[in-house]
């Protein structure tokens, strides 16, 4: 089994870091032009730069994938630049206000879900729209999809969401030969997942040891494991592969202390 996505035109969301950036660099790595989108146009270049040095393409198209009319510019200008529009990663997301559901207000609810929820449905809107032919989607969604945690109750059910919205647009996307997957990642050391054990002290090695005594393979995943995983979902390889949610956790979500 070899990936290959020669001659393939993609789009990553929340490219500026962590998995989107892995992503990006690794679809280059596998062939692909890519557009990266994000809300930080200096860290967008800077994929741009790490997309380069493995030999590949990208375009930076900065976006709020909130607001329709730029998430609609984005796809428009990654066909535009690259003919087609063949691949795509929604990686976009926050973790939102934190805290119980009581101290959360309606405008706390509809910032995460405006860009976790809201933005995901505005990019598949998008992108099934451009796609002429066979292609892929990945949403990049979250354990927390189905593991509840106090206080973020607004990420997990903005990512519980998210899944469902995979498994109808795989059904409707079917007859047009485009395949729509979600992907669950667990601890990934990344941006985000810096700012979590910042709520709790930082990543001292105490709080790195506990949340990897979570994990049962005992590690967390760094950003590449998991863009691995989403290249695979968009290559042939996975060609009778849709509606499907791939986990890619280190064993969290079986876990009795998951």
């Amino acid at each position: 089994m070899s990936i290959d996505l020669t001659g393939k035109s993609a789009l990553v969301t929340g490219a500026g870091s962590g998995i989107g950036r892995a992503t990006a660099i690794v679809f280059a790595r596998y062939g692909a032009r890519v557009a990266v989108a994000g809300r930080r146009p200096d860290a967008l270049e800077q994929t741009v730069a790490l997309v380069a040095a493995v030999g590949g393409e990208a375009l930076a198209v900065p976006t709020d994938v909130s607001v329709p009319d730029e998430v609609e510019a984005m796809v428009a200008a990654t066909v535009q630049a690259f003919g087609t529009l063949d691949i795509a990663c929604n990686n976009a997301a926050i973790i939102g206000t934190e805290g119980p559901i009581t101290s959360l207000s309606a405008d706390d609810f509809d910032h995460t879900m405006g860009t976790n929820l809201r933005g995901a449905f505005l990019c598949l809107k998008h992108e099934l729209a451009a796609m002429t032919g066979p292609g892929a989607i990945v949403n990049v969604s979250s354990v927390n999809a189905t593991l509840p945690e106090r206080g973020v109750s607004l990420y997990c059910t903005s990512k519980a969401g998210l899944d469902m919205l995979t498994q109808v647009a795989a059904l409707e996307a079917a007859a047009v030969a485009v395949r729509v997957n979600s992907l669950r990642p667990g601890f990934v050391m990344t941006p985000m997942h810096d700012g979590v054990l910042e709520s709790i002290g930082g990543a001292t090695p105490d709080n790195v040891e506990m949340v990897e005594g979570m994990v049962p393979l005992r590690r967390r995943a760094d950003a590449e494991e998991i863009a691995e995983a989403i290249a695979w979902l968009c290559s042939d390889d996975a060609r009778y592969v849709t509606g499907s949610v791939l986990t890619v956790d280190g064993g969290i979500s079986i876990s009795p202390a998951g």
